[in-house]
């Protein structure tokens, strides 16, 4: 009888209802995971962004959106990620310098600091630190 089937599919182990798709946990945790690859490479790529596109790391996750969502709701739920404003980031993620930019930042500091009242333009700063 058709009006049985949602409470034999709910039975099922090891499966969540996603909408109207039942999903595997595992498959489930799979999309979790590249979801978070995604955003961990975000990070890695463009450390002074706050996050990255919540709509773009659904697109990429390789499931349906509705799957995809779902496991992006499970990690908030977890506190992995976090989303707001249509941006997801690892829970507790802040911008930040990379080494690399930390140093030419001091760099830049120390020669505008020893500079004094004739500080460089900028085109000089470029051509001595790149």
């Amino acid at each position: 009888r058709p009006d049985e089937i949602p409470s034999l599919l709910g039975g099922l182990a090891g499966a969540a209802r996603v909408g109207e798709l039942l999903v595997g946990e595992p498959a489930l945790a799979d999309v979790g995971t590249r979801v978070e690859r995604l955003v961990d490479e975000s990070h890695a790529a463009s450390p002074l962004e706050p996050g990255t596109s919540l709509q773009g790391v659904r697109a990429r996750a390789g499931a349906p959106a509705e799957v995809a969502e779902a496991a992006i709701a499970r990690l908030v739920a977890a506190g992995r990620l976090e989303v707001a404003g249509g941006v997801v980031k690892r829970a507790g993620w802040l911008p930040r310098l990379t080494q690399g930019q930390q140093s030419l930042r001091e760099r830049l500091a120390s020669r505008l600091a020893a500079a004094g009242a004739e500080p460089p333009s900028v085109s000089e700063l470029a051509a001595e630190h790149g």
